[in-house]
């Protein structure tokens, strides 16, 4: 185990107390990595797809002192490996129960696709006893619209990731009433200055980011999960 301080500026003045990082193998021989932080039972926090584990260390920190919490970074993010081009929930759930094995957690948190993970988990890992369960982008009897799902999968498989992600905000109508207003260019590139973003935050540039050109791709990465609301074998990416 290696320990470090945190340097994201983004942190209150409490987030002075120092974590330590570590790391798992995943079934498949992937390398996931995670934050860990405070003292007593174990907590494992699941970030959702615009996010890493950095994204939730003011949490992680502010609940410190009540339990140990553990922050890994889901597949092409900061400490992790890469995605595989058969990506599945499942592999996310093989990661999750690897870390769980490991720092015998019993409780788990998840944001947004990181709580659609947990509770695909739970129907297959009994170690989990109790869940938190935050904003999953669950679509039940036709709660959230899937129209936009075939797009979505076009443009990730063009490496075309922040208009991918674009769609998914505008279809699934998870970003503010003004996402209707704003040019969908310029929303690709917010989209993406905000990943960029991320990705320093988690210490590793993974994704190779590029605004969109004509014929061009505006990202690339190994593989990259589709979309949650088209069917159960599909990983989240909210």
């Amino acid at each position: 185990m290696k320990t470090i301080a945190p340097e994201d500026h983004a942190q209150t003045d409490a987030a002075a107390e120092r974590y330590s990082t570590g790391f798992v193998v995943s079934k498949d021989g992937t390398i996931i990595g995670y934050r860990q932080v405070g003292h007593g039972p174990a907590v494992i926090l699941l970030h959702g797809a615009m996010e890493s584990a950095q994204s939730h260390m003011q949490l992680a920190e502010a609940l410190a002192d009540r339990f140990t919490i553990y922050l890994p970074d889901r597949r092409g993010r900061g400490l992790s490996g890469s995605y595989r081009k058969d990506h599945s929930i499942e592999t996310d759930v093989e990661d999750m129960a690897a870390l769980m094995a490991k720092t015998g957690a019993h409780y788990v948190m998840g944001v947004s696709s990181g709580a659609i993970i947990w509770l695909q988990a739970a129907l297959t890992l009994p170690a989990i006893r109790k869940a938190v369960i935050f904003e999953p982008p669950l679509p039940i009897n036709g709660s959230l619209p899937t129209a936009f799902v075939h797009r979505y999968d076009t443009e990730i498989a063009q490496g075309e990731v922040a208009a991918a992600l674009v769609s998914a905000m505008k279809g699934t109508q998870m970003g503010p009433p003004i996402f209707n207003v704003i040019p969908r260019g310029l929303l690709e590139r917010l989209t993406t200055a905000m990943m960029v973003s991320e990705e320093k935050k988690a210490g590793t540039t993974t994704f190779n980011w590029r605004p969109r050109s004509k014929g061009r791709s505006s990202g690339s990465k190994e593989s990259a999960p589709r979309c949650c609301c088209s069917g159960a074998a599909r990983a989240p990416h909210t």
